[in-house]
């Protein structure tokens, strides 16, 4: 028989969290943290950006490749900022072939189709 063990945890409001996904990623973020290009699908690793340390996985749950970027909350709006003045980085709501609402990458969604509404 199956037994399952459940522990609390504390919730923290201390972090925020930032996904970076897509084609483009493991540059930018590579840019400001080369040790995130070592990463394979599914690591973890604690890295900075910009003097700011951060807790990076790399798991691409977009459907693309991607990271997740844990950051202590007062640096939450500079490290995304910093990652919105590069070039390939747009907002998810940019781009059509993702649903906003939950952050899944809609597959066969050209670009120029309506986008998904949830």
């Amino acid at each position: 028989a199956f037994e399952a063990v459940v522990e609390a945890i504390e919730a923290q409001f201390d972090r925020g969290l930032i996904a970076l996904q897509g084609p483009a990623a493991e540059g930018v973020l590579s840019s400001y943290a080369p040790k995130a290009e070592d990463m394979l699908f599914m690591d973890v690793a604690e890295l900075e950006i910009a003097g700011v340390p951060v807790v990076v996985s790399r798991s691409g749950y977009t459907g693309e490749d991607g990271y997740e970027i844990s950051i202590p909350a007062e640096e939450t709006d500079r490290i995304a900022r910093l990652l919105l003045s590069d070039d390939h980085v747009a907002p998810i709501g940019a781009r059509e072939e993702f649903a906003l609402g939950c952050l899944i990458r809609i597959p066969h969604l050209d670009a120029h189709q309506e986008s998904v509404k949830l």
